[in-house]
């Protein structure tokens, strides 16, 4: 910085601070949730009778998505792959079949053979390539409209069609919410009101995780929930379809109502009452990342200048000049405020002012450190870096990369995931206790690799790829696509 040479009366004091504004970015700290997010083993060989604490604190948990940005971002796309697409309908279902018909219908092809010319091999009927291969119908003015039409509406999931009316707003509205505590905490929970215990099911509503504990009765293997209410008082809710049987055993009074909970819980061997996440070991990379934000918040507000030594050399200053030059400093301190000069009236002569920074401007090396942070959360977070939108420094994404990430991402992650929700929804409002009219294969969860046609992806991908080394070897690209 340019030395600045005023002349004046020195400061008797020989040290001043200076107190500039700042601005705190985050009203939660990380450092603050850190203690609270620790887990808590317990062993799976006991079973402590009473209210059992939850491994985690489930609201810090919480409050740390607001915290960091990269955490909300996974979180999300890991709700969002699990039940974001919704349910399978009838009609997606027998697509899904007739590609996989289609596909092995082409390994039978590629296995045969293709057909000499002139020779015409009818195709016996219910082949692959039958199958593969039918006559195209006639078409009818008359017959509806095709549901794979992208104009066409979209058809309602069976489960979609008897669950929407027993909720506030719809049934994939009430599995978002149940999903991102999932995702969150390694626990989600659905309240099921019936009317009366173990009749006709009136509504269903989503129960925040963070407000739920399990308490393990004194008679194994008997259990329920307790969620403590704004009054301070405990509200007991049975597993489901354990209403009836609780009131029984625990003496409750005819006439209080009791509703159940169905517990999601993700799969852990470190805990037999809750689920856990598996984002606990990141915490420290969370922390990290709030202050480097904080730190590129505080270098621009600050007038992108790092914290500076002011030294006042000779003679005394007065205090009121002191003062001026205080607020001088300050008044370049601020969004608004960048770039301002600082003014030193002193009187007195042989006095000098010199300012000197204290640090390097070390911005550079936060580029590397905040890819270094991303890459560590979404990496304990087990998702692709594509996907959370952060893209590998120095290469160059790969042509296949994003069906690779998509697969990847499914088999190793959702698949595992969509199994645990499928299964507690099949054996609970798909069971005949639940008298809705659903079985437990209607609650099909749609994948991410469904959604996408992931042969065309990657063959596309590959054909860009190839397409400048084909041009240099005097191929062309439309000969291949005739072929």
């Amino acid at each position: 910085m340019t030395e600045i040479v005023v002349t004046g009366e020195a400061k008797a004091d020989p040290i001043m601070f200076v107190d500039l504004p700042q601005t705190p970015l985050f009203e939660t700290l990380v450092s603050d949730l850190r203690k609270a997010l620790v887990p808590k083993v317990v062993s799976n060989q006991g079973r402590r009778e009473g209210r059992v604490a939850q491994p985690i604190n489930f609201a810090a948990a919480a409050q740390l998505m607001a915290a960091v940005s990269i955490q909300e971002v996974c979180i999300m796309t890991k709700r969002d792959a699990i039940v974001g697409l919704g349910f399978e309908t009838e009609e997606e279902a027998q697509a899904r079949a007739q590609k996989k018909e289609l596909e092995d219908a082409a390994q039978s092809m590629a296995l045969n053979g293709p057909q000499k010319p002139g020779e015409k091999k009818p195709a016996k009927p219910g082949s692959p390539v039958a199958k593969a291969f039918p006559p195209e119908p006639s078409k009818d003015p008359a017959e509806p409209a095709d549901p794979t039409d992208p104009a066409a509406p979209k058809p309602k999931s069976k489960v979609e069609e008897i669950l929407d009316p027993l909720c506030e707003d719809d049934f994939s509205g009430l599995m978002n919410k149940v999903a991102e505590d999932y995702c969150n905490s390694g626990n989600g929970y659905i309240e099921v009101v019936r009317n009366g215990d173990d009749g006709e099911i009136l509504a269903l509503w989503h129960m925040p995780a963070s407000a739920v504990h399990v308490f393990n009765e004194k008679d194994k293997p008997f259990k329920h929930f307790e969620v403590d209410d704004e009054l301070a008082s405990v509200i007991k809710y049975a597993q489901w379809g354990d209403a009836a049987a609780m009131r029984a055993r625990m003496s409750i009074e005819a006439g209080k109502q009791i509703t159940e909970l169905i517990h999601f819980k993700a799969p852990t061997a470190r805990n037999p009452s809750y689920g856990l996440p598996d984002w606990t070991s990141c915490v420290p990379w969370l922390e990290l990342a709030q202050m480097v934000q904080q730190c590129d918040f505080d270098y621009f507000q600050n007038r992108a200048v790092p914290d500076l030594l002011v030294m006042i050399t000779g003679k005394k200053v007065a205090d009121s000049e002191m003062a001026a030059l205080s607020n001088s400093l300050r008044e370049t301190v601020g969004a608004r405020k960048r770039h301002r000069s600082v003014v030193a009236n002193i009187s007195a002569p042989e006095t000098e002012v010199t300012f000197e920074r204290l640090q390097s401007d070390n911005r550079e090396r936060f580029s590397d450190l905040w890819t270094t942070i991303q890459l560590s959360v979404v990496s304990t977070h087990r998702i692709p870096p594509l996907l959370a939108g952060i893209s590998l420094p120095g290469k160059l994404a790969a042509a296949n990369e994003l069906p690779n990430a998509l697969i990847a991402f499914q088999t190793l992650f959702v698949d595992q995931h969509q199994k645990v929700i499928q299964q507690k929804l099949g054996k609970t409002l798909g069971s005949t206790e639940a008298g809705l009219g659903l079985a437990a294969t209607d609650f099909k969860l749609k994948k991410i690799t469904d959604a996408y046609d992931m042969g065309q992806v990657d063959t596309m991908s590959r054909m860009r790829e190839t397409t400048t080394q084909a041009q240099l070897e005097g191929r062309k690209l439309e000969d291949g696509l005739k072929q």
